[in-house]
């Protein structure tokens, strides 16, 4: 499905960036993990070169437009194009706007939001040179769906959404984007939320209840979305949302339906 593409996937180490960089490879294309944490992604490497894939990792900060920069001109010198870029990288730490501080405010908008914005500013470049690029963005639930005492992660997410739209419209129609809606997903980031919590158990089972179908996403449900959106059988999709939630999009997200 994706044969003879170049992908770029950041937060590539674990979760979801894992699932969908495996599952390109899968498919036939090229990928570089982009991930902060060096040996989460050489990790991920590993279990990609095992299944004879072609990938290399860069160690980048998304949030950071210098690195951000010379990984893009490093996957270029090493593959020549980028077809593809799905950018997953974020973190979800807890805090209303009068406990997050300025400094974790500015590291959930630079790892969720800026890096959406600097990794397409430099893609989008290169994949005009080819003459056509998908760019796919992870943003979440919680861009619709606000949660409690995660002011700055339902922000930056809301803002990856309408980001999307902008792209999508700035850019066509050489290159479509879209964006990835997920509820909750068995991520390493869930389970530490799980365990930070009084009440592990409990906080399971109000998980849980967020679904229709009786379980939890899996990351690769989240990667088989974004294959979808980055191949050509999505090709008259562009500037739109995909929800991979289990329904919780359709009762408002009340566990209490």
């Amino acid at each position: 499905m994706l044969e003879g593409k170049v992908s770029v996937i950041t937060g590539a180490g674990s979760g979801i960036g894992r699932a969908t960089a495996i599952r390109f490879t899968r498919e036939g294309s090229k990928v570089a993990l982009a991930d902060r944490d060096q040996e989460a992604g050489n990790e991920t490497l590993q279990l990609i070169r095992k299944e004879h894939g072609d990938a290399q990792f860069f160690k980048v900060d998304v949030s950071d437009s210098s690195q951000v920069k010379l990984m893009v001109e490093s996957v270029v010198n090493s593959y020549g194009k980028i077809d593809i870029l799905v950018n997953v990288a974020g973190i979800n730490p807890s805090g209303t706007v009068v406990t997050t501080s300025e400094a974790l405010w500015a590291n959930v908008i630079g790892t969720n939001l800026t890096s959406v914005f600097l990794c397409s500013k430099y893609v989008i470049p290169e994949m005009l040179k080819v003459g056509k690029g998908v760019i796919v963005n992870l943003a979440s639930e919680n861009a619709v769906l606000a949660n409690a005492n995660e002011a700055a992660y339902d922000a930056s997410k809301a803002g990856v959404l309408m980001l999307t739209r902008a792209m999508a419209l700035d850019h066509g129609p050489n290159i479509r984007v879209n964006s990835l809606c997920p509820g909750v997903i068995e991520t390493p980031m869930i389970a530490r939320i799980v365990a930070e919590q009084k009440d592990p158990e409990a906080t399971k089972r109000t998980l849980r209840s967020t679904s229709l179908l009786g379980r939890l996403g899996k990351p690769e449900d989240v990667a088989n979305a974004a294959l979808f959106l980055a191949s050509d059988e999505s090709g008259f999709i562009t500037g739109t949302a995909i929800y991979v939630d289990g329904g919780w999009n359709a009762f408002g997200g009340n566990p209490g339906r």
